[in-house]
């Protein structure tokens, strides 16, 4: 955004991170829930074996589901059975997720958020979290989960657009990488 900032860290290689994982389990994500479950799988399939992550689940309130581990499959299981349901507090469990990750063991800290973006249930306003998010100096990577295939109401269109260009815009703030994933 213009203004310069101290690099910490320039290299190539795959050196360990500690990941928080922020997965939308929200009655908003039932549509597209095993797209974002698949695209869990194959970030956990793609990371460092030394990694570490710990998992949160977005709902009517932050929920901790798993906290620091090397045991992807743990992750993977533990969210292979869960639905969608309740409320979304998305801001709320991304902001829980940017204080716990200051506890993980390594430097490079990264959280990366699978959801469709929408909130409609946290005490956190957006402006609030990305005021946050930009303090935390961790990297937000983003996938965000679409099923607009799926709806035909404005209003539902409308709402999944602002969530979408909220998780490209948390990313890019925070100098992460955007995902937008539409189907497996």
């Amino acid at each position: 955004d213009g203004a310069r900032q101290p690099i910490r860290s320039f290299s190539s290689e795959d050196t360990p991170v500690s990941i928080g994982i922020v997965l939308d389990l929200s009655g908003s994500m039932q549509r597209v829930l095993d797209v974002a479950k698949e695209s869990l799988r194959k970030l956990m399939d793609d990371a460092n074996p030394e990694d570490e992550a710990f998992l949160n689940a977005v709902s009517t309130r932050p929920r901790t589901y798993i906290g620091f581990t090397q045991d992807f499959g743990q992750i993977l299981s533990r969210v292979a059975l869960e639905g969608a349901a309740g409320d979304t507090a998305l801001f709320d469990t991304i902001a829980a997720s940017l204080k716990q990750l200051r506890s993980g063991a390594y430097t490079r800290k990264a959280l990366v958020v699978i959801s469709d973006g929408m909130d409609n249930h946290s005490r956190y306003s957006q402006a609030e979290l990305l005021a946050l998010a930009l303090e935390s100096d961790a990297q937000i990577h983003t996938i965000g989960v679409s099923g607009s295939a799926l709806s035909t109401k404005p209003i539902a269109l409308t709402e999944e657009k602002r969530g979408l260009l909220f998780m490209e815009e948390l990313a890019a703030k925070t100098g992460g990488i955007n995902f937008l994933v539409h189907d497996r």
